[in-house]
């Protein structure tokens, strides 16, 4: 209704990843801290195993309105610092990102 409420959700792009094995901080915004160690645990130029994305590609798409679909084990730390996980302590999931 005059753009006021953004994309619907059947318009928004998706992005579909199956990636190979738990893969531990998909979407998550900080890269799992990466100021603090530095790159030594992720950095967000890594690809995702068994994807051609990046995680720093992942984030952006998500922050430009996109939609993810992870395919298997999405590990720890699912997009989180994006409010994904406030799932874990009973609250509502990310609209934007699915695990199946």
């Amino acid at each position: 209704m005059f753009g006021l409420f953004g994309r619907r959700r059947d318009e928004r792009e998706v992005i579909e990843l199956e990636p190979d094995g738990p893969v531990d901080c998909i979407a998550d915004f900080t890269y799992n801290f990466h100021w603090q160690h530095r790159g030594e645990k992720l950095d967000p130029e890594d690809r995702i195993p068994g994807t051609s994305c990046t995680f720093r590609d992942v984030v952006e798409h998500l922050k430009g309105g996109g939609e993810v679909v992870v395919r298997g084990d999405a590990g720890h730390r699912l997009a989180s610092s994006m409010g994904a996980d406030l799932a874990y302590f009973g609250g509502p999931a990310a609209p934007w990102i699915q695990v199946s």
